[in-house]
């Protein structure tokens, strides 16, 4: 509960300015785990089988461990809403290559490398077998004031996945989804810090913050 009010502060108070990250090196697995563990009544009571599929990130990922908990809550309890009975989310965790400049819904792939391109993301993939979502809703789906129609439709996101993709947004990464042949799987990507590039880009969002609070904003 602290950590939803937390985020849903956070969503609010981002419209007008950006709020001041505590970024540290973390191990994203542990968040994972303890993701998993906080939706086990879930998971339980369904029958959900949980697969995981992880490959450590070559450089070091630096992020709020409270923050990401929270959107990893979020996109299980999301998966575990839609997953029929007895059936399997599957997470999983690998280095990625991102090209921020690059068109298109899904980020260019890459592995461990992409030719000569070097990865410089880290990605986390949450796949469940629950009903897809119609592709023009695939993006809309993240916007705060997205409807739920309730039943099987997946085309309103609520207010976890806007809280997902404002989180994910601040930690300079991206977040999307996509239909798959086995139900849908929700995507994010990370940064890897390579020569301290993440800690300055920190310091610049809190100059920015300062600034703001200075002129009364």
């Amino acid at each position: 509960l602290s950590r939803m009010a937390s985020a849903m502060f956070q969503l609010s108070v981002g419209r007008v300015l950006e709020i001041k990250l505590h970024l540290q090196a973390g191990d994203l697995q542990e968040c994972v785990e303890q993701a998993v563990r906080e939706v086990l009544p879930l998971t339980s009571q369904k029958g959900i089988e949980v697969l995981f599929d992880w490959v450590a990130p070559p450089a070091p990922l630096h992020f709020e461990s409270s923050q990401m908990e929270q959107v990893l809550i979020n996109l299980l309890e999301n998966a575990c809403k839609f997953t029929p009975k007895c059936g399997v989310i599957e997470i999983s965790g690998h280095p990625w290559y991102w090209d921020p400049s690059s068109d298109g819904n899904s980020p260019v792939s890459g592995g461990m490398s992409n030719g000569s391109v070097s990865v410089n993301t880290f990605r986390v993939d949450v796949r469940d077998s629950g009903p897809s979502v119609p592709a023009p809703y695939l993006e809309k789906i993240f916007e705060e004031y997205t409807t739920y129609s309730g039943g099987c439709d997946r085309a309103g996101g609520g207010l976890g996945l806007a809280i997902c993709k404002s989180i994910i947004g601040r930690h300079q990464g991206r977040i999307w989804a996509e239909n798959s042949a086995e139900g849908i799987v929700f995507s994010l990507l990370l940064p890897m810090d390579s020569d301290g590039q993440h800690s300055r880009t920190n310091g610049d969002h809190c100059h920015k913050a300062a600034v703001l609070m200075e002129a009364g904003v």
